[in-house]
């Protein structure tokens, strides 16, 4: 009985284990800042003065920022509520970065992002 159970067992794990490898090569390729990442530079941020009258808060999102220093995929970490957080999103999509670097050439990275808006 010892056998049985030792095989499908070690089935899962190789299972689970080859899902996990697939999804850290898919993720390598976007960075975090540290160990040679030069961080991105914040070039446009269009002003959020409308949104701040309308919705005042403190607002966290992640974000990459792509090798060409365009902002995608923001997820937010903490918002004050969650029709804010999407025009905020919004307005946070249209900022433009001079791409993080790694050992000179543009890669795309992750970035935290802190929004205060106030009235």
């Amino acid at each position: 009985m010892t056998r049985w159970l030792g095989a499908p067992l070690a089935a899962l794990l190789i299972l689970f284990g080859s899902a996990a490898l697939s999804e850290a090569r898919t993720t390598a390729q976007v960075y975090r800042a540290g160990a040679g990442i030069v961080v991105p530079v914040a070039l446009s941020t269009p002003k959020l003065a409308v949104l701040a009258r309308a919705m005042p808060g403190v607002f966290i999102f992640e974000a990459v920022i792509n090798a060409k220093g365009r902002v995608e995929d923001v997820r937010v970490l903490r918002s004050t509520s969650k029709g804010s957080a999407r025009a905020i999103v919004k307005a946070v999509k249209q900022w433009k970065y001079k791409p993080a670097t790694l050992h000179g050439k543009p890669v795309p990275v992750y970035l935290t992002m802190v929004v205060h808006l106030c009235a």
